[in-house]
């Protein structure tokens, strides 16, 4: 079994290694030209950006090359899953593949312009998420068969998040005294997106939000106009370095 995933600070890849199989980044994937992939099960593991699919998966799946008998996608997202799962099928079946199993995990939500992590860290026991991936790994070992229904509101929902996307995003990061020029947000910019110059972070125009370099930054020097939390979040199972460089 093959997983490839997307993860800016942890959720997603988490949620992957704990399916178990061989967990593949996109992004490495991309950037090592690593596009073609056959097994009896490959799988999709990504997080729901401004209710749609987060583009390094995207990017991916309209590059790669994958044959397996069996499909599966799980989506991470915080409060509501919009309708990326639609999305997500659309692109399959650009590729002439289709899903077999579907669902969808809710975790922290890392979005600071909209929601506190405290708050959010304290809804956790009732979201169950331990509990949910174990069920997802039973369905998918018993080669369950479920694909989640179109909804009309979270299309809705979906439709007003990608209107305001991404707009003037690189005006918002603001950094302050304690950056140390360790290049840490560089290193986990999926897009490539940050470049340090004079000791300090420069912030391009290709950002998608992921806002990665905000909560991974050792020094808690990176911020975002208005946000909602000064706490910063990483899966607490996740390492920086797993988060860096992916998993092999």
């Amino acid at each position: 079994m093959k997983i490839f995933y997307f993860s800016a600070t942890g959720n997603s890849l988490h949620v992957a290694l704990s399916l178990g199989g061989e967990v593949l980044s996109v992004v490495k994937c991309i950037e090592s030209g690593s596009l073609c992939h056959k097994a009896a099960v490959i799988g999709f593991v990504f997080p729901v950006h401004f209710g749609q699919v987060a583009p390094p998966m995207i990017d991916f799946l309209k590059l790669a090359d994958l044959q397996a008998d069996y499909f599966f996608s799980i989506v991470t997202y915080g409060h509501y899953p919009a309708n990326a799962m639609q999305q997500f099928n659309s692109l399959l079946r650009e590729k002439a593949l289709k899903t077999d199993y579907q669902n969808g995990v809710e975790m922290v939500d890392t979005w600071l312009p909209r929601f506190d992590i405290d708050a959010e860290i304290s809804l956790l026991p009732r979201r169950k998420v331990e509990e949910h991936i174990s069920k997802i790994c039973k369905d998918i070992m018993n080669r369950r068969k479920k694909i989640l229904p179109f909804e009309f509101l979270p299309f809705i929902v979906g439709f007003f998040e990608r209107r305001i996307k991404y707009r003037n995003i690189c005006r918002k990061f603001i950094v302050n005294d304690a950056c140390n020029g360790c290049a840490i947000c560089r290193k986990v910019c999926p897009q490539q997106n940050v470049q340090i110059e004079a000791g300090l972070p420069q912030f391009g125009h290709s950002c998608i939000s992921c806002l990665a370099c905000v909560h991974l930054c050792p020094q808690c020097a990176i911020y975002f106009h208005g946000e909602k939390s000064e706490k910063r979040f990483h899966h607490p199972t996740i390492s920086l370095t797993q988060l860096m460089n992916g998993i092999k």
